[in-house]
Order: structure tokens, then C-alpha cells, then sequence
């Protein structure tokens, strides 16, 4: 069984479930068959903890999980996992976000962060130091969905951020490719 659903993602006929649940039951899971059978992935196969907050694929079909302990990614389906360093990086990771190859962004419990290939996490937008539940990417435009509420940025000005609306929770933001 699968505990306390985080978020659905389905590539191609790929469905990863992630969990931030009991221990036993949390993790990363992936079906390739519509649910017949299920992978699960966890601290056992590499992962920096079992309690995963969210996923992101990329186009060449990278994996990355932000955990409660750090960011990980796979490039072989989740056979084998790669623990991002987290020097620099404050907080839980909750979301994450990669841009390109060499850049990707994770929003913790204490802000947002960017890390480029061979460099420390670095904090963007000093005045978002909250809780980053939520990224998403349109066109050059990123949305944060913050405690506080919705914040917007721009990949060419990582560093300065705007409120967007009024002070509400928001915890996923879903932008529909059309």
C-alpha cells in the first residue's frame, strides 16, 4: 500500500506516485503496466530518505526527487540514484524545478534555491524566505506557490521575485502545456 499521496506524474505509460508517509510505505513508486505491479524506491535504493515531497522528469528523462533529506536524481529509470550535495541548501526541500542540464531550483521550508553543476545551492529572492511548496515553469516565467502566497520570477532574473495576488497558502500550481 502507498501512505499519504504527495503527487501523481505520468510520463509516456510510466505513473510515479511519490509519498510522504510511513516509512514503509513512503518513497517514490513507479508502474509500467497501469498499476499490475509497482516498483518502490526508498532509502534501500538510494535515496537520501523515504519521505519524498516531489518529482520532476526531464525531456531526456532524468529523475529528480526532493526529499526531506535532499535532492536525488536518476538517469536510469530509478535503478541507481545520485544525491545532489546540499551544501548551501537551507531547509526541507519541497518542490523542485530543473530548468536545464545545469540548473535546477528547489523550493524548501526556508526559501528558494538554485544549484548549477559543480557550485553550492544559492538562495534566490532574500525576501522569500517562507515555506516553497510549489515551482512551475512557463516559457521564461516561474510561478512559486509560497505560504504567503503566489510568487513570479523570471529564469534570466532568478533573483528578483514578485507577489503576485494576496496573502494565501498555495501548495500546487498546474499550467496546462496549451
Amino acid at each position: 500500500s502507498i501512505s499519504s499521496i504527495k503527487k501523481i506524474l505520468t510520463v509516456g505509460n510510466d505513473i510515479w506516485i511519490i509519498s510522504n508517509g510511513a516509512t514503509d510505505a513512503a518513497g517514490a513508486w513507479k508502474t509500467t503496466n497501469y498499476g499490475s505491479s509497482w516498483s518502490q524506491y526508498t532509502k534501500s535504493q538510494g535515496l537520501p530518505s523515504n519521505v519524498v515531497n516531489d518529482i520532476f522528469i526531464t525531456d531526456d528523462k532524468k529523475i529528480w526527487l526532493a526529499t526531506s533529506k535532499g535532492i536525488c536524481m536518476s538517469e536510469s529509470g530509478g535503478t541507481s540514484w545520485k544525491t545532489i550535495d546540499n551544501f548551501g541548501l537551507k531547509g526541507e526541500p519541497m518542490s523542485i524545478l530543473v530548468i536545464n542540464e545545469n540548473l535546477v531550483i528547489s523550493g524548501t521550508t526556508k526559501g528558494i534555491y538554485k544549484h548549477t553543476e559543480g557550485k553550492l545551492w544559492d538562495q534566490l529572492g532574500a525576501k522569500l524566505d517562507v515555506n516553497v511548496e510549489s515551482l512551475s515553469l512557463m516559457g521564461d516565467a516561474i510561478f512559486a506557490g509560497t505560504e504567503k502566497g503566489l510568487a513570479k520570477s523570471n529564469v534570466s532574473k532568478l533573483n528578483h521575485w514578485n507577489m503576485i495576488g494576496g496573502p494565501s497558502i498555495v501548495k500546487f500550481i498546474y499550467i496546462d502545456k496549451s
